[in-house]
């Protein structure tokens, strides 16, 4: 049986959800049927490196540093480095996440006559990211793009809908929707929670708190802008917060701490290796961005019995139904979501009834193994459309 080679393409392997993904799956495709090769550039100034996070790498890595986020002179170097190695490692499908690696990725391939192109969106930058003249460029780019691509995926059903229906980048056919999958047994086991809590510096019995980079888009101020409300309430609850992270905003999120007079409330605790650690400190995840995907860190959460209060945006509205496994809050209302936070937080039995929820969802739609299956056959279907081979031979 010949194996089909894949390869995996992305801008750079920064901590968060998509390296999260794309390492896993290079690591989850069955190594009898499939050669899987990865191919990313350099993590940005404030982000740190996924790989230096990991226990295991991937076999078959490449590093073109001129596919980083930054600097757009770069991008002609990178793609033509791209086309040497792919015509070089002659993969019979190609699979780009993220938006510069999407680009080049797809192009390069098209050029390196790759039989199958399959992109990823893990959110957009569509919207919220840049000036609404740049963005209508890049929708339109993406656009032209779509017809060199052979499937898009999606995290969710929302997020299609985004994608067909309200910036029109590619017809339906050509989409499908691929859950992300995690290791639910690895996520739910946590470290103990009062040595965590000891490490942190925290000593309330209550604690809240965020992780990831720390960028406009993710929204940080808007959970610290709550949580200073919620320490305005004659009934506030003794708890404080946690932000596990760094990033741009970092130094602009300590002066707002400064500014509303909770730095005692306030724990920055910087990138960790291993985000059990986090969730195990923690009796409620915020998740404030203003555009999403589906954050891993969710799923994680879900996973470990924390309790998750998001802003109504992007795949979020996927993953958590109000009340039930979750709450909802609008975006940019921090009058809400400190409300919500004050309801999660002093109701016990309500924390434990959304968590179980949450955890019996993920065990149910999110594991890592049903995931890969996904994708294998989805890789094998396309590679039969595009009558490039038998993948079975």
């Amino acid at each position: 049986m010949t194996r089909i080679r894949v390869v995996q393409i992305t801008t750079r392997l920064n901590v968060g959800g998509i390296a999260h993904q794309v390492i896993g799956v290079c690591e989850g495709l069955d190594p009898e049927r499939f050669e899987c090769t990865l191919i990313t550039g350099r993590p940005g100034r404030f982000e740190s490196q996924m790989l230096d996070y990991v226990d295991r790498q991937p076999g078959r890595l490449h590093f073109i540093p001129e596919l980083g986020r930054d600097v757009f002179w770069r991008d002609l170097p990178a793609f033509l480095k791209l086309v040497r190695l792919l015509r070089r490692l002659r993969p019979d499908v190609v699979h780009t996440h993220a938006a510069k690696a999407g680009a080049l990725g797809r192009l390069a391939a098209w050029a390196a006559r790759v039989p199958v192109r399959v992109h990823s969106y893990h959110g957009h930058v569509f919207r919220g990211y840049f000036h609404p003249i740049a963005e209508a460029l890049i929708v339109q780019i993406e656009r032209w793009l779509g017809y060199l691509t052979s499937m898009v995926l999606l995290p969710s059903e929302s997020q299609r809908d985004e994608i067909v229906v309200d910036f029109r980048i590619v017809p339906a056919e050509k989409t499908r929707v691929v859950r992300y999958g995690i290791s639910v047994d690895e996520a739910s086991t946590l470290p103990d929670q009062r040595e965590v809590r000891r490490r942190f510096r925290l000593d309330a019995p209550l604690v809240v708190g965020m992780l990831g980079r720390m960028a406009p888009i993710k929204n940080h101020a808007l959970t610290v802008d709550a949580f200073a409300r919620l320490q305005s309430r004659e009934d506030v609850p003794d708890v404080q917060l946690l932000l596990a992270g760094e990033g741009e905003t970092r130094a602009e999120l300590e002066r707002q701490v400064a500014d509303l007079r909770i730095g005692d409330r306030v724990r920055f605790q910087g990138f960790q290796r291993d985000l059990r650690d986090v969730y195990a400190a923690l009796d409620v995840l915020v998740i404030s961005s203003r555009n999403e995907g589906v954050p891993i860190a969710a799923l994680e959460a879900m996973a470990a019995g924390v309790p998750l209060v998001v802003t109504a945006v992007g795949g979020l509205v996927d993953l958590i139904r109000d009340g039930e496994n979750g709450w909802l809050t609008p975006l940019d209302d921090p009058n809400r979501l400190a409300e919500v936070l004050h309801q999660a937080l002093v109701l016990p039995a309500e924390r434990s009834r959304v968590a179980e929820a949450a955890r019996r969802d993920v065990q149910a739609r999110y594991r890592a193994d049903a995931i890969h299956l996904e994708l294998e056959q989805l890789y094998r279907d396309a590679l039969t459309r595009a009558g490039a081979r038998n993948p079975e031979s």
